[in-house]
This record gives structure tokens, C-alpha cells and sequence, in this order.
């Protein structure tokens, strides 16, 4: 019998419905406790009648197939010498990796160490609690996460992290849809299966986002009446170590929960060298004992229970808040969290936070006090704890409900996040346990992106790493190098004065006068993201027919919605250095960076450093210098180094780094990209690259922001660069780069005219006051 989600709250509407709405709402909260009993009776079907097979037809089709891995599973732990059962856990050990008929060589199995693989638990049915709890005995940690198939490789790449530490038998994903808990079935994952029937992104839909944490809560719940320990996670979090030892040491709070703190500084801080406390913390950081002030900020992304009674009555009220809220009210899981947290955390006469651990990294949440300072307490605390008195399983009914909790605001030194991982760390773990994605631009693609670009995204196949069968061969360059010193931060003589409509920020225009840090941050962009750097290395790849490998992009500005961040072009309250190595989502849509495939091919910045991409690539790599002339281009050739001048043909590339010992190298780098491609010698070649580059969003949709929080007038797009060349009358073909005459000369100086930098030239466009940065007329070819 599969799991229903919590019924959808209520209408506002007249109050007999609403009683009727109340009583319905109650006996579903009841139901749903009684559904998620140990043991389910629908595990029990065999696995030639799966649970995910509801009718006849479907299942004489499943029967008709070749035997399915869960069933290859299971049938391995009986037939294959090495591989076992343990016990009543369901757990199929493989013993010998080669008795698994190439299955280890797939997905995201294939990136497990050896031992790992040889050793880990798989899993061809279902678990029920029962099974779980064999593996994890009380006062052990279950690892538990939910998705459905919206975030089905996300999902995978979370469950490959955990594998990898070994921590599979304690792991269980909640699928909330048949479809998704098939191919966890499939691959061998531990999971329940819920019945959501939900396969979308939920965060759209929030009433049903908001019912999915209550689900969470009420898993919680189950979990730790059972005296077993929680580690929650959302599945866009990668786990490079194993994190229960950072808990142990906080082992005086009842929850743990990660921040949005973007100091390390500020979230170790407690006091000064003169031993005072800071009053007023700093943004979303503001969780130290002794702060009275400023904002904090619990992300949900990573929740820690302790099978304690007061981490229960915190799970009780997090699930009646969740259950209790109008359907057109917004709130979510994380929201409704902090929420509980905010009301008690400064709960007392001086309204400062109270810390009850030495290293003050434990503190006190007072959520019911003789005299409450923060207001009457929330109800569902007292409710939440009441739900669980109406529940016949519930061991509690006559314990006394808890006035407080201690909390543990996780550190943000190893439990990071997106931006103190990718933009402060540049994607180095250093003391990271866990990697949550915030902070991130471009939604799940944008995540799996910053994954890659950490090498810490698992299910890639070996053919993205040059392992397969047809051999690709690779090109990379150097970007530009931003000078130093860094431009001042603001223009001391500039107006202050805020300028858009809404007075919520400034128009792109007066912020650049403002921050030459941030004109300067533009340029670079624009020379390297545009005109010269990226779209020639784009135009050389697609020559030689060639993957392009980008760089890590050096950039003098951090990106954020809010426009604060112009003041020194860093995300406020942030320890980020400048320059910084940004991601390309900074930058471009991902989603349509994406479409420059299959035409051409690419990889993220840190390929060459992952360890599933062989060494040899980078070893065997030949480099290849560029000049601005021909002449000495030559020299340097006859000097025995490689070398190429700016302003070369498709033609005359082909010939120089398409021939000879340099046709095979895996690996081809440039040391510059800036103005080397001169242009194409077939016109038709030349229409197919612009209709590539416009349908990939690298022309024309490039942008940063923000310099206000209403959008349209603080987002600045970057000009369209000046169409790559279409060679006429035999130009680009001579062997020599220059060496076609007086009027080829003259085409290649108007396009480095086009391509040099030119004074700032703002173009307002649409009706919302968007800005763009246009070129100067005249000079296009």
C-alpha cells in the first residue's frame, strides 16, 4: 500500500466549511501517521509483481521483458559466488565486481572505488522501516532524502556522494512518484514509495511544496520515535565526508540545522579581542551568542535530529505549521522552520541570543517562557505537540511538552555553501563535509553545472571523459587576465542618490559612473565573454572540429540581486576576494549555453582536474603561442615552438593546427584567444557558425546584475560582438596569415577595429528600462 501525501489546506471560505475542512484536515494528519506504520504489507508482492505494477496488462508486459536489474539483484545474491543476502535488511553484497556482468560499469556506479563497490549494499526491493532499523540500531543515524523524478539525476549524484562514504545501509530516498521509485528500484538504491504522483518541480506549485515538508516531518517524526537520529538533506547537496563526527561535537542540541552565513569569520565569531560581544550580528549570520540584533538564517538544505523529545516536538510543530497554512498563503518547509527558530532564539529579557555550550555553537530556543518577549508562542507548538497525544502509536502521550530547544546552527566552514564553495573557494573543498547548491543561477542545470565544475558530478559516461570506443580530441585556451590594482570601489564625486522608479537601487547607467569596479568588471566580461576571447575559441574549435574545454573566467565583480553588492562588487556580508574565478552562470543561460551543442562540444573549467579524465590529457596537452604577425609567428616556428597569428582563416588554422603531429594531439591550448580568428572562406560555413552562436544565448543574452532590486532597471545585457568575417575573393587562403594581399590586409584591420574596446554606449530597450551596452556604429563589416 503505497504512501498519499497530506491532504491540500484549506480555502478561506464560510466557517462551517471550515469546520468541515478542520475535522477532514485532522483525521488525514492521523491517517497519514497510521499509513507510514513499520512494515508495509505492498513490499511483500514478489519481484515479478513489483509495486509499481497496479493491473494485469501491465503486469504480462513486465513479465514478457529480460530480467530487470532489481531481479539480476536478487537472483546474485543466491547464484554468484562472493555475493549474499544480509539478513533481514535486503542488503545484496556483490563480493568480486566482475560477477556483476558489467552493471558496475554504468552510471554513476562505475565512479565508486573498487572496495566501496565490491562491499556496498544494493537493494532489489523496497525497504520498509523494519529493514532500515535492522541496519540502523538505536541511537544510530538514518540518512534521509526525498525527490521525485524531476530531480532524478540530482537524486542520483546525492545517493553516489553518500555511497561513496559508505553510508548506503543507513540511507533511504523518499520517491514520491512510481516512475522515480522504479529506477531507484532499478539501480539497486534504498527507497520508499510514496504515491505522490507528482513528477514536475514542485517549487512552482506551492501548496504542494509546502505538503512535501510536511511528509518530511512526518518521516522525521517516525524516525525518531523509533530513538533513531536524522540527517535530512535535499539531493542538490554532494556529502564529500562523512559528517557525523562535526555532529558529535554539537552533541548538546536536540537540532542542527545549515545558514545562509556567508562568513566563516562571522559564524565562528563570539567575541572580540577585548572580550566583548558583537550586539549586532552580521547578515544572515546573526545566530551568536550575545547577538541582538541582525538576521539569521536557517536553510533546511541540511536538518540534524536527535532522537530527543524536544527534537520531536520541534518535528511536531514544523508539520502542523506546514498542514495548517491557507492554500494561497506562502510559506514553505524552510520559511515555516525559521519561523520557530526566530520566535524562541531571542526569547528573553535582553533579547539576545543565549548560547549553552562553552564554544558557544549550541543556543538556546525559548519558545515558551513566564513572559514571553517575542509574543505569544507560535500554535503550533503547543498543537504539534497535542497531534502527536491524538496518535495511538505515540509513546508521548503523557510526557510533558517541552518549553525550549537547543539548537546547533551547523558551520559554515564545513557545511558550505554554493557561494563560500564556488565563488570564495573557487570549487576547492579545503574543509568542506557537504556542498549545498545556493546561491546558484539557472535552476537544476545550473546546479548539475556547478557540480561538473567541481568534479563533483558522478554520472557522466565514460565517453564524456575520452574513455570510450571513438577518441575525441580537445582545445583549450587562456582567458584574459583582469589588471591590477583592482579600480577604486566608488566614485568618491558620483551621486549617492538612488535613481530608478521605485528608489530601490540604481539605473544600470548612474551605478557604472558610481563603481568603476563594476565598469571594469564589464569590459573584461565583454572582451571575454563576447568578442574576443570566448566566440573565437568557439570559432577555433568548430574549425578543427575540436572540444572545447573552457576556462575558469577571472572576474572583478560578484553577481547578486541585490544592489548592495555595487558598493564593492561583493555579495554583502561575504569574505569573497577579488578577482574571483566566476562560474559560467554568472554569465549565460545555461540552458541555452547548452545548444551549442551538438555543433560544437564542450566541457566545464575543471575537466582536466577530474579524476575520471585520464591524466594523460593533460600531460600530452601541446601548447601553441600566439603572435600578432605573421612574422613572428614565424620565428617563433623556426625557433621549434608552435605557433599561430592572430586574425587566421578557418583555412589557414586547419593547415597550421590541423596537420601533421598536431591533427592527432588529444589536446590542443591556446595561449590567447583574443582576436585569432579572422574569418571564414566559405560564406555558408560562416551563416551556420552566427545561427549557432545566436541559438546558444552566447550572442546577445550574456548579462550581469544587479544594480537595483527592481530588475529591468538594474540587469545589464553585454553587447552583441560584430559577426565573425565571411572571406571573399581568395582571402584567408594563402598560407600565411597577411600574405593575401592589400585588400585582405584591410578587412582584417576594419574587424580588429570592431573587435577593440570602445567607450560605453548604453542603449535603454523594452518598455521596463532593460540596458545594454552597444558598439559604435560605423565600423561593421
Amino acid at each position: 500500500m503505497a504512501l498519499t501525501p497530506p491532504p491540500a489546506a484549506p480555502h478561506r471560505s464560510t466557517p462551517l466549511l471550515l469546520l468541515i475542512s478542520a475535522i477532514v484536515l485532522l483525521s488525514a494528519v492521523v491517517t497519514l501517521s497510521e499509513r507510514v506504520a513499520l512494515g508495509r504489507s505492498s513490499l511483500a508482492l514478489p519481484l515479478s509483481q513489483p509495486s509499481y505494477v497496479r493491473t494485469h496488462e501491465q503486469l504480462a508486459t513486465f513479465t514478457q521483458r529480460s530480467l530487470s536489474p532489481s531481479q539480476w539483484l536478487l537472483s546474485a545474491a543466491s547464484t554468484a559466488p562472493g555475493a549474499h543476502s544480509n539478513g533481514n535488511s535486503s542488503c545484496v553484497q556483490m563480493g568480486d565486481v566482475r560477477l556483476a556482468q558489467g552493471w558496475f560499469e554504468r552510471g554513476w556506479r562505475r565512479t565508486l572505488p573498487h572496495d566501496v563497490a565490491r562491499e556496498a549494499c544494493w537493494y532489489a526491493e523496497e525497504r520498509t522501516l523494519d529493514s532500515l532499523f535492522v541496519d540502523v540500531e538505536a541511537g544510530g543515524v538514518v540518512w534521509l532524502g526525498f525527490s521525485n523524478a524531476a530531480f532524478r539525476e540530482l537524486s542520483l549524484n546525492w545517493v553516489a556522494h553518500v555511497y561513496r562514504l559508505r553510508k548506503e545501509r543507513q540511507l533511504v530516498v523518499a520517491a514520491l512518484d512510481r516512475g522515480f521509485s522504479a529506477l531507484l528500484l532499478s539501480e539497486g538504491v534504498p527507497h520508499f514509495e510514496y504515491d505522490w504522483g507528482v513528477v514536475s518541480d514542485m517549487r512552482s506549485n506551492v501548496s504542494g511544496f509546502r505538503r512535501l515538508g510536511a511528509l518530511k516531518a512526518e518521516l522525521v517524526l517516525k524516525v525518531l520515535r523509533a530513538r533513531r537520529h536524522v540527517l535530512l538533506s535535499d539531493v542538490d547537496v554532494a556529502w564529500l565526508t562523512d559528517p557525523e563526527p562535526i555532529l558529535r561535537r554539537m552533541w548538546r542540541a536536540d537540532v542542527m540545522s545549515a545558514t545562509d552565513c556567508l562568513s566563516v569569520t562571522a559564524d565562528e565569531y563570539v567575541r572580540d579581542q577585548f572580550g566583548r560581544v558583537r550586539e549586532e550580528g552580521v547578515n544572515r549570520c546573526a545566530h551568536k551568542p550575545g547577538n541582538r540584533y541582525g538576521h539569521a538564517a536557517f536553510n533546511t538544505g541540511v536538518l540534524f535530529f536527535r532522537a530527543t523529545v524536544r527534537a520531536i516536538a520541534v518535528a511536531a510543530a514544523w508539520r502542523h505549521r506546514l498542514l495548517s497554512v491557507q492554500a494561497d498563503q506562502w510559506l514553505d518547509d524552510q520559511l515555516a522552520f525559521n519561523e520557530l527558530v526566530w520566535h524562541g532564539f531571542r526569547n528573553n529579557e535582553r533579547r539576545e541570543v543565549k548560547g549553552v555550550s562553552s564554544d558557544g555553537r549550541v543556543i538556546q530556543v525559548q519558545m515558551v517562557a513566564r513572559r514571553n518577549y517575542s509574543g505569544p508562542p507560535p500554535p503550533q507548538w503547543g498543537e504539534g505537540w497535542r497531534s502527536l497525544a491524538r496518535q495511538p502509536e505515540s509513546p508521548f502521550i503523557d510526557t510533558p511538552q517541552p518549553s525550549a530547544f537547543n539548537l546547533a546552527p551547523l558551520p559554515s566552514r564545513y557545511f558550505c555553501s554554493g557561494h563560500l564553495f564556488w565563488e570564495q573557494q573557487g570549487a576547492a573543498p579545503m574543509a568542506c563535509s557537504s556542498v549545498h547548491t545556493t546561491f546558484v543561477e539557472g535552476g537544476n542545470l545550473g546546479k548539475i553545472w556547478r557540480f561538473r565544475e567541481a568534479a563533483l558530478w558522478l554520472l557522466d559516461p565514460p565517453e564524456y571523459f575520452n574513455q570510450g570506443a571513438a577518441r575525441v580530441r580537445f582545445l583549450s585556451y587562456s582567458p584574459p587576465i583582469p589588471s591590477l590594482p583592482l579600480p577604486p570601489a566608488v566614485n568618491a564625486s558620483a551621486s549617492k542618490r538612488m535613481t530608478d522608479k521605485y528608489k530601490a537601487g540604481w539605473k544600470v547607467p548612474d551605478a557604472l559612473n558610481l563603481s568603476p569596479r563594476i565598469r571594469a568588471h564589464l569590459e573584461l566580461l565583454r572582451r571575454q565573454a563576447h568578442i574576443l576571447a570566448l566566440r573565437d575559441a568557439l570559432a577555433v574549435a568548430y574549425a578543427l572540429n575540436r572540444t572545447l574545454i573552457l576556462p575558469r573566467i577571472p572576474c572583478l565583480c560578484d553577481r547578486s540581486e541585490a544592489p548592495t553588492v555595487i558598493h564593492e562588487c561583493i555579495y554583502e556580508a561575504s569574505e569573497l576576494s577579488l578577482p574571483f574565478d566566476c562560474p559560467l552562470t554568472h554569465i549565460f543561460d545555461i540552458f541555452r549555453f547548452q545548444w551549442l551543442r551538438p555543433d560544437i562540444d564542450f566541457r566545464e573549467a575543471g575537466f582536466l582536474a577530474n579524476p575520471l579524465t585520464p591524466r594523460t590529457l593533460s600531460t600530452s596537452s601541446i601548447d601553441v603561442s600566439i603572435t600578432d604577425t605573421e612574422s613572428e609567428a614565424s620565428v617563433l616556428r623556426t625557433a621549434g615552438r608552435r605557433a599561430l597569428a592572430r586574425g587566421s582563416s578557418d583555412i589557414q588554422l586547419q593547415r597550421v593546427l590541423g596537420s601533421g603531429q598536431l591533427r592527432e594531439a588529444e589536446l590542443i591550448h591556446l595561449e590567447s584567444t583574443e582576436g585569432i580568428f579572422g574569418g571564414w572562406v566559405r560564406s555558408r560555413t560562416r551563416a551556420t557558425f552566427e545561427t549557432i552562436m545566436r541559438r546558444s544565448g552566447v550572442i546577445g543574452q550574456a548579462s550581469w546584475c544587479c544594480t537595483s532590486w527592481y530588475k529591468p532597471s538594474g540587469t545589464f545585457f553585454l553587447p552583441e560582438p560584430v559577426p565573425t568575417l565571411a572571406l571573399r575573393d581568395g582571402c584567408g587562403t594563402s598560407i600565411e596569415v597577411g600574405g593575401d594581399g592589400p585588400m585582405c590586409a584591410a578587412l582584417q584591420a576594419r574587424r580588429r577595429a570592431d573587435q577593440a574596446p570602445f567607450p560605453f554606449i548604453y542603449e535603454e530597450f523594452g518598455r521596463d528600462g532593460y540596458y545594454r551596452l552597444v558598439p559604435p556604429s560605423g565600423s561593421q563589416l
